[in-house]
C-alpha cells in the first residue's frame, strides 16, 4: 500500500512539472516579437489569362502576390500592392481582385489593414474602380487633394480603349469597422487621355503648416463635330470641398494639328501593329538640339520586342511587353531588362506629322529614378539626321550562355548573378542589385544597376564582356574580362577605370 502510494505521487508530480513547462513555453511564445507580426500569409496565382485575352503575366510577378487576408469564393486576386495608408509604423495592403460573377469585369480594390490590438488582418474596406484591362493597371498614392491624408489613385483603360482614373478619398470609417480606414469615390472620369495637373507643392504645404491646392483633372475626348480628326474638347475637374467630390467646371474646343487625313487613317487605324511600325525607330525629346549634350531619346523596336530610354550616355533598356490600342495611339507596358520589378507604362499620342507624346507611369513599387523628366513631345528623327547615329541594331540578345552562378575576381571580389539579379561581395560589404547582358554592335555589354538600402537604383556600371577559357586540373575555368564603358548611342565609349577579371570554376 505504501508501494503504490509513493508511484501515485511520482506520477501527479510528473503531471504537474510538465504542466507548468507547457505554461512557461505558452508565455515566452507570447512574449516573442514574432507575434507581433501577420499571423497570416498565402501565395496567390493570378489569372491564367485576363478578359482582354492577354498571355499569363511574369512568374516573377505572381510569385510576389501575396495576400494578407482571404479573399471570397467569387474573387479572383489580380495583384497586391504595399503602402502605408495611415502613417503608423505598419504598411496595408491594396489588393485588386476580378469578380467572376460581375459581368462588367471591372477591377476591384480590397484594403487590408494589419490591427496591432488583435495581431490579426482585417478587410477594412473595398470599392471599385473604372479599368477593366489589368495590365494597364497602375495604383498609386498621393495626396491629390492637398489635404496632407494620401488618396488612392487607380489609372488604367476600359473595355471602349478608353483612359479611365478612379480617386479615393479617405472618410470616417463605420461604427462597426475596427479599422481606421474607410475611403469613398470621389472622381471617377474616363476619356481619350485623362491627366492629373500636378503642380509643385510650397514649402509651407511640404513642413506640414498649411494644406496645398487640390490638383484638377484634365480629361480629352476627340470633338465629335469636327472633321479633323486630331481636333479635341477638353474638360476641367476641380475638387468641391462641399459636396466632396470633383466636379466638371470647364468645357473648350481644343484644335489639334492639320495633318492629312490620309495620314491620320493610314496610322490610326485602330489596330496595334500598324502604329507600331509607325513607332518604329529613334525619338528625341522636341524641346532640345538632339546633337545637344543631355538630349534625350526613346528608340522604339518592335520587332525585337524592346524599347530604350537614352540620355547622357547612359541607355536603360526595356522589355516590350504588350500594347493596347487607344484612339490616339497606343498605350505600352515594359519592364526594365536590368531590374525586373521596375515596370513603366507608356501613354503614346500622335500629336502631328511625324511627332508624339510620351506620358510615362512607373511602378512605385520600386522607388527608382523619376520619370516625368520623360514626358513631352518627342520627334522621329529623319534619315538623315538618324545617319549620325545609325548603327547595326539598338540592341539585341547575346548568343553567349546567360551568365550564372559565382565568380570570383584576382582582388578579393566575388560576383554571383542569379537572373535577373546579382550580388557583389567584397571583404565585408555587400551589394545587390539588377544586371542585363545585351549585344551592341557586335559587342557583348553587362549592364549592372546597383540598389541601396532603401531600394532605389543607385549607381550604374556597363562593362564590354570579353570571354576566354583556360584548364585547371583538367577543369575548364571560365573567364570575363570586364572592361568600363559608357554605353552611347551609336556604340560604346572606353572609359577611366580598372578592367575586372572574373573567373568560375565547374566546381566553386
Amino acid at each position: 500500500m505504501k508501494r503504490a502510494a509513493q508511484i501515485f505521487f511520482l506520477l501527479c508530480s510528473l503531471g504537474a512539472a510538465g504542466y507548468i513547462a507547457y505554461l512557461a513555453l505558452g508565455a515566452q511564445r507570447l512574449r516573442s516579437p514574432a507575434n507581433d507580426t501577420p499571423m497570416l500569409s498565402r501565395s496567390v496565382a493570378t489569372e491564367s489569362r485576363t478578359a482582354e485575352g492577354s498571355s499569363e503575366r511574369p512568374v516573377e510577378e505572381r510569385n510576389r502576390a501575396v495576400s494578407e487576408i482571404p479573399t471570397a469564393p467569387n474573387e479572383i486576386l489580380l495583384d497586391v500592392y504595399s503602402f502605408n495608408l495611415d502613417s503608423d509604423q505598419e504598411d496595408e495592403q491594396i489588393l485588386v481582385i476580378r469578380r467572376t460573377d460581375d459581368p462588367s469585369g471591372l477591377l476591384r480594390l480590397i484594403v487590408a489593414d494589419y490591427l496591432v490590438s488583435s495581431r490579426s488582418w482585417m478587410r477594412a474596406w473595398e470599392g471599385s474602380t473604372a479599368v477593366t484591362k489589368v495590365r494597364t493597371l497602375q495604383i498609386l498614392v498621393k495626396d491629390v487633394v492637398g489635404d496632407h491624408i494620401p488618396n488612392i489613385v487607380a489609372v488604367g483603360m476600359n473595355d471602349r480603349e478608353e483612359q479611365a482614373v478612379s480617386i479615393f478619398w479617405r472618410t470616417p470609417p463605420a461604427r462597426d469597422n475596427r479599422s481606421p480606414l474607410n475611403y469613398a469615390k470621389i472622381c471617377e472620369v474616363s476619356g481619350d487621355s485623362v491627366i492629373i495637373e500636378e503642380t509643385e507643392r510650397p514649402e509651407s504645404y511640404k513642413l506640414g503648416q498649411t494644406n496645398a491646392e487640390t490638383w484638377p483633372v484634365t480629361v480629352y475626348h476627340r470633338d465629335p463635330d469636327s472633321e479633323n480628326f486630331l481636333d479635341q474638347i477638353r474638360e476641367t475637374w476641380e475638387w468641391n470641398f462641399t459636396r466632396k467630390a470633383y466636379e466638371r467646371v470647364l468645357v473648350e474646343r481644343i484644335p489639334g494639328a492639320q495633318i492629312e487625313r490620309q495620314l491620320v487613317t493610314r496610322i490610326l487605324d485602330g489596330t496595334v501593329e500598324t502604329f507600331q511600325r509607325y513607332l518604329e525607330g529613334i525619338w528625341y525629346k522636341a524641346s532640345s538640339d538632339p546633337r545637344a549634350p543631355g538630349s534625350q531619346f526613346v528608340i522604339f523596336d518592335p520587332r525585337e520586342n524592346s524599347l530604350f530610354f537614352f540620355k547622357d550616355n547612359v541607355m536603360e533598356p526595356y522589355q516590350w511587353e504588350d500594347s493596347h490600342s487607344t484612339r490616339y495611339g497606343i498605350f505600352i507596358g515594359s519592364r526594365s531588362s536590368a531590374v525586373k520589378t521596375l515596370r513603366r507604362l507608356i501613354d503614346v499620342e500622335l500629336t502631328g506629322h511625324e511627332t508624339v507624346s510620351l506620358r510615362i507611369f512607373q511602378d512605385i513599387r520600386l522607388k527608382a529614378d523619376v520619370t516625368e523628366q520623360w514626358n513631352g513631345t518627342y520627334k522621329k528623327m529623319n534619315p538623315e539626321m538618324a545617319s549620325a547615329f545609325r548603327k547595326e541594331a539598338p540592341a539585341a540578345q547575346p548568343r553567349t550562355p546567360p551568365l550564372s552562378g559565382r565568380y570570383r575576381g584576382l582582388d578579393g571580389t566575388s560576383f554571383t548573378f542569379d537572373a535577373p539579379r546579382f550580388t557583389a561581395s567584397r571583404e565585408e560589404r555587400t551589394e545587390t542589385g539588377g544586371f542585363s547582358v545585351f549585344s551592341l554592335k557586335g559587342v557583348e555589354i553587362l549592364e549592372l544597376k546597383y540598389l541601396t538600402e532603401t531600394g532605389v537604383v543607385g549607381k550604374r556600371r556597363s562593362y564590354r564582356i570579353d570571354r576566354s577559357q583556360r584548364k585547371d586540373n583538367g577543369e575548364t575555368v571560365e573567364i570575363l574580362n570586364l572592361t568600363p564603358v559608357r554605353v552611347a548611342i551609336d556604340g560604346i565609349e572606353f572609359v577611366e577605370g580598372s578592367p575586372l577579371i572574373l573567373e568560375r570554376s565547374p566546381n566553386p
